[in-house]
């Protein structure tokens, strides 16, 4: 699900707030989504782990394109639910390290203390209203 609303997102310019630049999916990426092949190992969900409240976070989501600082190619997307931190990775190579080199990224995540996890099996983001941003979170 996660991979879907990358796409959509990055299709509808909605990934890049200030120039609305649209991003073409991956053919591979594509082709998982509506024909189910497997996708190369490295990409999909990261959870990065840390503490979760409504005290320092505003109830809701916000998500931010991740670009290669070097080449500016998008390698994924942040997204921030209620403190909780995914990393979306469009990349066919393991991002575990880029994610921990990239923790301030993560607003209020810190270096040495988070662990970064892969495809978290028992975590599901689901939307029955994009509209309404309204995000259940289920595990």
């Amino acid at each position: 699900m996660s991979l879907k609303t990358f796409t959509n997102l990055g299709y509808m310019g909605a990934l890049d707030p200030l120039a609305h630049r649209r991003i073409a999916p991956r053919q591979d990426i594509v082709e998982h989504l509506y024909r189910g092949t497997p996708l190369a190992k490295g990409i999909g969900l990261y959870l990065v782990t840390g503490s979760i409240n409504n005290h320092d976070y505003k109830s809701g989501a916000a998500w931010n394109l991740t670009t290669n600082r070097d080449t500016r190619e998008v390698v994924g997307m942040r997204i921030v639910v209620s403190g909780l931190r995914f990393f979306v990775n469009v990349c066919p190579t393991p991002a575990e390290e880029m994610i921990m080199s990239a923790m301030d990224a993560f607003d209020g995540a810190v270096a040495g203390t988070n662990k970064v996890h892969y495809r978290p099996t028992d975590i599901t983001l689901l939307s029955d209203t994009a509209g309404k941003k309204t995000i259940m979170l289920t595990w």
